[in-house]
């Protein structure tokens, strides 16, 4: 450590005041102590602090934080050597030149500078990123005498808050992709950050804050804005820490579209009287599931309708033809919806398996196969009729005959022949093949 030049003093030029006399007064004795004192907080301050001298910019101090930033002393080294044995560096990586030295500004140009960001490198080859807050040093009659360079070491801070960006980054494209918004209510401000899907999904423009109350329940769907209340209420004045609630409600956006809606909620926080203080809460958009669930049932039921309808029509006909032909017409009305469900189930898996774990991703992976079951189980009905009502190739061996006495005069005559079983299992087999729909699962695509 070296001692503070005497013509360098660490405050900027001030007008004289009652302060100076009575400083003037302190005995020698005294202003050493003073000295030693700013010396020892120097050295144990968390920031690093470094004072350069004219004419040459020469280093007269670094505390203990400076030399272990830099990984070595720099006391005694003109400043224009600080960009090479210093190595410091721009943001852009690239090596500051000596006149672009926030200390080289505030020695010769007297500027002042506050939290501007360098890079520098020390001898073990360790990059940090480094504040630095740079300020002139005045003599008594108002001349320049030195410079003060005060830095901090914000790599950790920095990386902290890339991660924190990365992970907010994220979580937005994970709402985006699952349809999921979140949301923090402050009860007494009547005021709610909603995230960007938020917005999405009730089709508004993206602001710093969410509607307020009476904004949102203008956008519920009027048939269920009295349920919405009526659990919100209970919610709200069960006052219980951490209680919760979910519920399925629908909205209507500007457009004039509708929108369903699952949401979970929960008090997050109360106040010192035991109300709750802040709600937080999830909003999934299940419009499509919905959507889905309802072809199904349509579907479903539209096949027991058809089975009924073709069958009174053929009542007259032939039994196995008969659900032949019922069978056949349901593989026309009913396999390429079905199939069309199924694709588009599978891309909902897709998206699902390429999203962050989440609770909500289970969620969603339940509902998936709650409706792949239902498509199985159309699936089944028509192999089924159809296995049931195919005729059947039976393997003919060999033939045969039941003769009559040629004195009768009659003509001789086959004998019916038996279908081969093994064959009647070789045609079921390939039926339920051809029948059968392309399966999908949660995180396999098919191949």
């Amino acid at each position: 450590m070296v001692e503070l030049s005497p013509s360098v003093k660490l405050k900027p030029r001030r007008k004289k005041s009652k302060a100076d006399s009575i400083d003037a007064a302190i005995p020698p004795s005294s202003i050493s102590m003073t000295k030693e004192r700013l010396e020892q907080i120097l050295e144990n301050i968390p920031s690093a602090v470094v004072v350069f001298d004219k004419p040459d910019g020469r280093v007269v101090y670094a505390n203990r934080r400076a030399i272990e930033i830099h990984g070595l002393n720099p006391c005694g080294l003109a400043i224009e050597k600080h960009p090479k044995e210093l190595k410091i560096f721009g943001m852009n990586g690239k090596p500051c030149p000596t006149k672009e030295l926030y200390t080289y500004r505030a020695l010769f140009q007297e500027e002042t500078f506050r939290d501007q960001p360098l890079i520098i490198e020390r001898t073990d080859g360790r990059r940090f990123i480094v504040n630095v807050s740079a300020k002139p040093l005045y003599s008594k009659d108002g001349k320049v005498t030195g410079a003060i360079a005060i830095f901090d070491d914000v790599t950790e801070r920095l990386e902290t808050q890339r991660a924190l960006a990365e992970s907010e980054e994220r979580l937005r494209m994970a709402q985006q992709i699952a349809h999921l918004g979140s949301w923090e209510y402050c009860v007494k401000e009547d005021r709610a950050l909603w995230s960007e899907e938020m917005f999405r999904i009730f089709g508004l423009l993206v602001q710093q804050f969410g509607p307020c109350t009476t904004d949102y329940v203008a956008n519920i769907h009027p048939e269920d804005r009295e349920d919405v209340n009526k659990k919100m209420e209970a919610l709200l004045f069960s006052g219980r820490l951490f209680a919760k609630t979910s519920f399925d409600y629908r909205i209507l956006r500007k457009d004039g579209s509708l929108r369903t809606i699952h949401t979970e909620r929960m008090i997050r926080e109360v106040n010192d009287e035991g109300r709750p203080a802040k709600v937080e809460g999830i909003e999934l958009d299940i419009t499509e599931r919905r959507q889905i669930e309802q072809k199904l049932e349509d579907y479903a039921k539209n096949l027991e309708q058809l089975v009924e309808e073709r069958t009174r029509q053929l009542e007259k006909a032939e039994r196995l033809a008969a659900i032949g032909q019922t069978a056949g017409m349901i593989g026309h009305d009913i396999r390429n919806p079905l199939q069309a469900i199924a694709g588009e189930l599978y891309l909902i898996k897709q998206e699902v398996r390429n999203s962050p774990d989440s609770q909500s991703k289970r969620d969603i992976q339940e509902s998936l196969v709650s409706i792949q079951e239902q498509i199985d189980y159309i699936n089944k009905i028509i192999v089924d009729l159809q296995d049931f009502a195919r005729p059947l190739k039976p393997e003919w061996g060999r033939s045969r005959f039941m003769h009559s006495d040629p004195a009768d005069g009659c003509n001789s005559q086959r004998a019916p022949q038996r279908a081969n079983p093994r064959c009647m299992r070789q045609s079921t087999s390939q039926t339920q093949s051809r029948c059968n729909l392309p399966k999908t699962h949660l995180g396999e695509p098919n191949n």
